[in-house]
């Protein structure tokens, strides 16, 4: 994992550094809007962490926001992770919805943070993870619409959406089923190779034997 981590508290910048560093992952910093913009932009990162607070685009209190906006309006293929200090229901709904991967809450563990990087990294391993990682935002995004919403909308707008949730959840039982499909087809032709290197190896003992015989007659002698 290539990790840009962008924070404007000098404190906090060099402990996520030092936790992240110590964990095995290369990570590159930036302190404000316009240098992790241009960072940004090298499309080179699998992971962008990002606090949600700082100066970005007019002096926006929430340059996390901007940023994440600005990475996905460029088609960039890092994925989000959004950080605050200032935690509420409305700004992690808001920044799912605005792409992040996933929101993490200060004060927060070094284990909580680490555990959802390496989910991040469990579906990059996918086979498809741009697919499994948009079915994931489709589901995520279909629940946050009913809990955004649950006190003003209408019982048949609520079966709607749970609807689309269902629809989307039902997305993700078929990729995993067909990852399934695949990884059994390759089992099996893993099997077929082994059994197939297995009467190769054989057969070319057999031709080693024969062809030892007849060194020794030609030679005259015992080998």
């Amino acid at each position: 994992m290539r990790i840009l981590l962008v924070e404007d508290d000098d404190l906090v910048r060099d402990m996520l550094y030092t936790l992240l560093e110590g964990r095995g992952l290369s990570v590159d910093m930036a302190d404000c809007f316009d240098v992790a913009g241009e960072m940004a932009d090298s499309d080179e990162y699998d992971l962008i962490l990002a606090d949600k607070n700082f100066p970005g685009i007019d002096n926006n209190p929430e340059g996390g926001l901007d940023l994440l906006k600005y990475v996905r309006s460029r088609s960039l293929s890092a994925e989000f992770i959004m950080i605050t200090g200032y935690p509420s229901l409305d700004s992690a709904i808001l920044a799912m919805k605005l792409g992040a991967f996933d929101y993490i809450q200060k004060p927060f563990s070094n284990s909580e943070l680490c555990g959802k990087i390496k989910r991040l990294a469990e579906f990059k391993c996918f086979v498809n993870p741009e697919s499994m990682i948009g079915l994931h935002r489709n589901v995520r995004n279909a629940i946050f619409d009913i809990v955004e919403n649950r006190l003003i909308d209408s019982e048949s707008e609520i079966i709607g959406k749970l609807s689309s949730a269902n629809l989307a959840l039902d997305g993700l039982f078929r990729n995993f089923k067909e990852y399934e499909r695949i990884i059994l087809d390759m089992r099996e032709s893993l099997a077929r190779i082994a059994q197939k290197a297995d009467e190769a190896i054989s057969e070319a003992g057999n031709n080693c034997s024969e062809r030892l015989g007849e060194i020794r007659c030609l030679a005259g002698v015992n080998l």
